[in-house]
């Protein structure tokens, strides 16, 4: 019998211990679990060469992806798009008319994804996007004599509605701030 009572008397001796807990890390930990729960974010972006606007998002902790943003078209993007139609038509006047056009236009964006491994930051994303676009042209200020010659102008709005696909990387710094990189496809329907 003297064994079984040294079996059990390290055991009693343990029980005894109090035991020490730090609130606040246990604060901090959980603080830290929830907010890899989920993730709300707004963010900055631009969908080159489409828009430049901002996004409002939310991730639920097994993934799932919702993104709604608003943008404008810049200037910059215009003109690449406008450059390379004006190349495209092989026409000298139709590349005048691109050029001495004025354009301006605003979007918008759903898309909704999975990101399964937020560890790993790969994600997929499908989405609806909007764009909104006028152009005006002066003939008077085309450079084309015949056409100046004319007088007047032209104003046209188009509506474009795409749908689009992402792949691309998102990753967190120190649980602040959000960056990401994509690659996708659009395409108008």
């Amino acid at each position: 019998m003297p064994a079984a009572e040294t079996a059990t008397e390290p055991a009693a001796v343990a029980a005894q211990v109090p035991v020490v807990s730090d609130r606040g890390a246990d604060t901090r930990a959980a603080e830290r679990r929830r907010r890899q729960a989920w993730l709300l974010s707004v963010e900055a972006v631009t969908h080159a060469p489409i828009d430049m606007g901002v996004q409002l998002g939310v991730e639920t902790p097994q993934g799932l992806r919702l993104f709604g943003g608003y943008g404008f078209v810049p200037g910059v993007y215009i003109n690449l798009l406008t450059g390379i139609a004006g190349n495209a038509t092989g026409s000298s006047y139709g590349a005048a008319l691109l050029k001495a056009a004025r354009y301006h236009g605003h979007t918008w964006r759903i898309q909704a994804g999975l990101r399964p491994f937020r560890a790993i930051g790969l994600y997929g994303d499908l989405g609806y996007a909007r764009v909104d676009a006028t152009g005006a042209l002066d003939l008077s200020s085309t450079g084309i004599t015949v056409l100046e010659e004319l007088g007047g102008g032209y104003q046209g709005h188009t509506k474009l509605d795409m749908w689009l696909i992402e792949l691309g990387y998102e990753g967190e710094i120190a649980d602040r701030a959000v960056f990401a990189l994509a690659l996708g496809f659009m395409r108008t329907y």
